[in-house]
């Protein structure tokens, strides 16, 4: 997420790599050096790719190729939404789910179904907002699920990044008089988190 407090500019997502890279036709780069590779693939905003030049590390005398991706237009803020798939012969499917409040992507392996969510609303205040994902309603900036491949399954594992609570259809599913992160499968044992020098008590799974 780059940000400009008061003016637009140009907001792009440079790669650096070592080796070498090609691109595929549905707009990922490929990376390869000696026997390690990785898909880069940017997922939100629509993007074009160029290469450019810059001056390598601790060596002002030597030019190294990088990558830009330029969503274009410029703009005061912008959130960027990059998979990076270490396995280039078992990429997921990728969803894009886009919402006034909200950016998510849904992500598909042959073994489960993942959804992360970024609180835009979060991001351009500093003050506790919260947002509704379906039935879900949280304050989080960061939420995530993990379900079985099968449709409507329920969530195996939990994601809450810089949050204080997560509640499903009115029923609260984790509870915090502060921020947190916090991970946790349902059925988790509830922990308190305290110390002798914080007035505050954190409680989360």
């Amino acid at each position: 997420d780059d940000v400009c407090a008061h003016t637009s500019g140009q907001m792009d997502w440079l790669l650096h790599y070592e080796g070498k890279y090609k691109t595929d036709p549905d707009g990922g780069v490929r990376l390869k050096n000696g026997a390690a590779e990785a898909v880069v693939k940017m997922l939100y905003p629509p993007t074009t790719l160029r290469e450019d030049k810059g001056l390598a590390d601790h060596d002002p005398d030597q030019q190294v190729p990088y990558l830009v991706f330029s969503p274009g237009a410029p703009m005061p803020s912008r959130q960027f939404i990059t998979a990076i798939c270490l396995n280039p012969d078992a990429v997921p499917k990728f969803e894009i789910m886009e919402d006034q409040n909200y950016l998510g992507v849904r992500m598909q392996t042959p073994d489960a179904v993942e959804e992360l969510y970024l609180n835009l609303r979060a991001v351009r205040s500093p003050n506790t907002i919260d947002i509704n994902v379906g039935d879900w309603v949280t304050d989080a900036y960061l939420l995530h699920f993990k379900r079985a491949i099968l449709d409507d399954q329920p969530v195996q594992r939990f994601f809450l990044g810089d949050g204080s609570y997560l509640r499903y259809k009115g029923r609260s599913r984790i509870e915090s008089l502060s921020k947190l992160t916090a991970c946790w499968a349902p059925g988790d044992a509830l922990e308190i988190f305290s110390d002798n020098a914080s007035a505050s008590i954190q409680i989360a799974a």
